[in-house]
């Protein structure tokens, strides 16, 4: 439903840029002024995540970022004014994030607490490949492998989001499971019968670890590789 919400304004803002466009262009209103508006590539994004994802270091400094190169192309603010309020919002950002970031994660520690549960909705794409390669831009997707011989898998998630529940499917042996998100997020809902073992390189951005601990040896071991820039991963 949030990835729903995100999805509609992003539609709404463009079809209302389309239709002031289409207005000037037919002599309805004045002719629009373009400058600065390709800001909203930024902005839009960042709004749209905000609503799907809550808010995150990432894209509450999206918003900002776009808001103020917006402000500067408009004219609205000058020259050390703006870079003062550009470095005020990073700073106000930044602090407001360390001090009440943690209400919007998760509850429990790592692996800890985490749900056995995993959404697979009628409206969710039905896979069954042995290496699947997903991927999501401007947009979101949730998907359901139940393969009995998983291999590995690569997903990645650019402005936007994917939802991967991987919950019945059954590794074939050790794999490796590699997630890239840039400006956007992946939930992983991992097998129930293996370990998971997380590494990653997080840019101003992060990945957690939720699924259960287990010291069983004789389960396969899924290494989860992520890339966050300006993202997050959550493996569940």
């Amino acid at each position: 439903m949030k990835r729903n919400v995100g999805r509609v304004l992003v539609g709404l803002v463009l079809i209302g840029a389309a239709v002031l466009l289409l207005g000037a262009a037919f002599g309805f209103w004045g002719a629009v002024s373009l400058e600065g508006w390709w800001t909203l590539f930024l902005i839009i994004p960042g709004l749209s995540s905000l609503f799907t994802n809550g808010p995150r270091v990432w894209n509450l400094l999206l918003i900002g970022l776009g808001v103020w190169l917006l402000a500067r192309q408009r004219g609205w603010i000058h020259g050390e004014q703006a870079d003062a309020i550009f470095w005020a919002v990073i700073l106000l950002v930044a602090g407001i994030w360390f001090l009440i970031g943690w209400v919007f994660r998760p509850k429990g520690a790592s692996g800890a607490g985490a749900p056995s549960f995993a959404p697979s909705g009628s409206g969710w794409e039905q896979d069954d490949n042995e290496f699947p390669s997903y991927s999501c831009v401007f947009s979101g997707r949730e998907i359901v492998n139940r393969c009995p011989s998983l291999r590995g898998m690569r997903a990645s998630a650019v402005f936007g989001g994917i939802d991967l529940n991987l919950r019945d499917a059954v590794p074939a042996q050790d794999i490796t499971i590699e997630l890239n998100a840039v400006f956007g997020g992946i939930d992983l809902y991992a097998p129930a019968k293996a370990r998971i073992r997380i590494v990653g390189v997080p840019v101003f951005g992060g990945y957690d670890n939720y699924a259960p601990n287990t010291n069983d040896e004789s389960l396969p071991l899924i290494t989860v590789k992520c890339v966050a820039v300006f993202g997050g991963v959550d493996v569940k």
